[in-house]
């Protein structure tokens, strides 16, 4: 079921990654890694075992995604911009669901910590849910949301392919991105794509405007 709806995702991942590439590339190369990118897909998709929810399936299938393109980026561009190339496609689709969830949660926030509280708490919930992401809320300072990701389903794939430093370099990148869509800061030490036990996330709300919705 979570490859179909992959595959239904399809036409809106091409669409953001013509979106990016056409600045770089011209049409017929930008064909090539689009078609290459999920030939790919499907050879890789047939060595993942599946995780216990569909969040998480859902999650590590756009992680084999992820690694397809990067693939051919990678024969394109080089390393270091093909992580920039990467992240500007996948921001384009990370920010579109980052902004539904916070305008989801805006109808019943009270102020903007509890509005980070509460967009924090719907991700986690869906797609990056228990018990395939384990979560730990701990006790924070005001204006923080703290909890630590004990088990990300994501992270593992990457090591397992023996590649963490694409999921830190990509996706782990991708929050910080997220942290300030939804009128925050982020501070994450460590995490689990980068060798650590643990994923420390603080999101931390702009205490200037913290009493008050804008």
């Amino acid at each position: 079921m979570h490859h179909l709806i992959i595959q239904l995702l399809k036409p809106f991942i091409n669409a953001s990654a013509k979106k990016t590439l056409m600045q770089h590339f011209d049409k017929n190369a930008v064909r090539a890694i689009l078609k290459n990118a999920w030939v790919e897909y499907a050879i890789l998709k047939k060595e993942v075992s599946p995780e216990q929810n569909f969040g998480a399936r859902i999650m590590v299938g756009l992680a084999i995604v992820s690694e397809a393109f990067y693939q051919q980026l990678l024969q394109k561009a080089g390393e270091q911009r093909a992580y920039q190339l990467f992240n500007e496609i996948a921001w384009d689709i990370y920010s579109k669901m980052g902004g539904l969830a916070y305008r989801l949660t805006s109808l019943t926030s009270k102020n903007k910590y509890d509005h980070l509280l509460k967009a924090t708490r719907l991700f986690r919930a869906f797609p990056f849910s228990s018990p395939s992401y384990r979560w730990k809320d701990l006790p924070s300072e005001p204006g923080v949301v703290a909890f630590n990701c004990e088990r990300c389903p994501v992270a593992n794939y990457f090591k397992n392919r023996g590649n963490a430093q694409l999921g830190f370099n990509t996706w782990c990148q991708l929050d910080f991105r997220l942290a300030k869509l939804w009128g925050g800061t982020l501070s994450l030490t460590n995490t689990i794509a980068g060798g650590a036990e643990v994923c420390d996330f603080r999101w931390k709300v702009d205490e200037r405007n913290s009493k008050n919705e804008p």
